[in-house]
């Protein structure tokens, strides 16, 4: 948890400078701001009679402030984006509590809905492993009398993933150390990041909207949820804090609205495209994904949610799995209201090279999969018992659906059968499944 103590405004409404603390958690963005009945009465109107309901209604744009962080004491300037109303209580003092889903801290923004970026570097988790590429040589001494060793380290030259009319995205490599000679040891760190630079300035919410597509394929592509760890974007501001006469400076992104908790320790073989597969393919699966993801989107979030949600029950699990076909035949090949067993015959006899080995009686696969979900989500008690999964055959159906849902996305990717198939194999290496 972070604080932040300081005098906050309101853009546009109140030139009253108000105290108050900032709090930032791993889930939440709160505000306390705190003043007398003078202080608000000019933009709330308060007074003990009025019903604290009347609040909601109250629309700010943003809060602006510079606070000293709790953390490393340091002056910052915040804005809060889009808060809302939470609580007020009033004794002497009036006390309003406001929260928000994301912050900007480092640069001063008079207006938020004026405030636009060119360049945005993002630093999503697992990204270092997905591309696999170092700058370290390590040079050891054969002489078994004298131990010697040498490092060398030159970043890796800047990758191009992918550019259009409107932006450019490049991965960059950053490396940091703490240069000292008073120490035993020496640390030198790598790091990649995801950097998008538009041809010209956007707003910020269509900036977030692109990196959270982005998020979402490095969430496919390394079999994870991916969370965000940094989000910086270059600027031209007013100032970047009290007594700063910088303009040209890196603001921060805080977001506590799409948090997600990572699986760490992946390695090579545990990412379904690693980007030594984008190397080689002839598509560009980045244009792809983003071209698609309005198509996508829905689709994967159930598939995500799915893998990687290991406390919901084994019946949710299935009916998501099946809803998220089901949403993928009706959005990309047949919009009209047909049976779901339909669907299902469409899809499987599709990718009958990618799934035969694990679904060898489609007839059986399709019917238990519509009865068993007709009977949780209809209860239709007329279905034979029989024909209804329950347990481990449930389960067993669940991670097949899985591995046809994974053939849908690479396809819809760009990806060749062939290169499904394999991926798939893969996949269920070890699996008595693919046995």
């Amino acid at each position: 948890m972070e604080q932040f103590i300081g005098n906050w405004v309101i853009p546009n409404v109140s030139k009253v400078k108000f105290q108050g603390v900032l709090t930032v958690d791993e889930d939440t963005i709160q505000i306390d701001l705190v003043g007398d009945n003078e202080d608000f009465s000019n933009f709330f109107g308060l007074d003990k009679t009025r019903p604290q309901g009347d609040y909601h209604e109250i629309k700010l744009d943003s809060i602006n402030g510079y606070a000293k962080s709790s953390l490393d004491n340091k002056d910052r300037a915040i804005c809060l984006v889009k808060p809302y109303f939470v609580n007020w209580t009033q004794s002497d003092l009036i006390k309003i509590t406001y929260r928000a889903k994301y912050l900007i801290h480092g640069i001063d923004i008079p207006s938020i809905n004026n405030f636009k970026v060119q360049n945005v570097f993002v630093k999503y988790d697992l990204l270092d492993e997905w591309i696999g590429k170092y700058g370290f040589k390590i040079n050891l001494s054969r002489d078994p009398k004298k131990f010697h060793v040498s490092i060398e380290f030159s970043p890796p030259s800047h990758i191009i993933l992918h550019e259009n009319s409107k932006y450019k995205m490049y991965l960059h490599f950053r490396a940091k150390s703490p240069w000292t000679n008073h120490k035993p040891k020496l640390t030198l760190s790598q790091s990649a990041f995801f950097n998008i630079e538009y041809k010209h300035k956007q707003k910020l919410e269509n900036v977030k909207d692109l990196v959270y597509i982005i998020r979402d394929f490095f969430s496919f592509t390394s079999c994870t949820p991916i969370d965000i760890k940094n989000f910086e974007f270059k600027c031209h501001s007013s100032r970047v804090a009290k007594n700063d006469n910088r303009t040209n400076s890196l603001g921060i992104l805080i977001d506590k609205s799409k948090v997600i908790k990572t699986v760490t320790n992946n390695y090579h073989h545990d990412f379904l495209i690693h980007y030594s597969d984008l190397e080689k393919s002839n598509v560009n699966v980045i244009e792809q994904w983003i071209n698609k993801y309005e198509v996508l989107s829905p689709v994967m979030k159930m598939y995500l949610d799915n893998t990687y949600n290991k406390n919901q029950y084994l019946e949710t699990e299935f009916l998501n799995y099946v809803q998220a076909i089901e949403v993928y035949h009706t959005r990309a090949i047949n919009h009209k209201q047909i049976h779901l067993r339909i669907r299902l015959e469409e899809l499987v006899n599709k990718y009958s090279k990618v799934v035969s080995q694990i679904i060898p009686n489609k007839l059986v696969f399709i019917d238990r999969v519509v009865n068993t979900r007709n009977y949780l989500t209809h209860y239709n008690v007329k279905i034979p018992k029989r024909k209804i999964l329950k347990h481990q055959k449930m389960y067993d159906t669940s991670v097949r659906l899985k591995i046809l849902l994974q053939a849908i996305l690479l396809d819809e990717m760009g990806y060749d059968l062939k290169y499904i198939k394999k991926k798939v194999k893969n996949t269920l290496e070890g699996s008595y499944l693919y046995s």
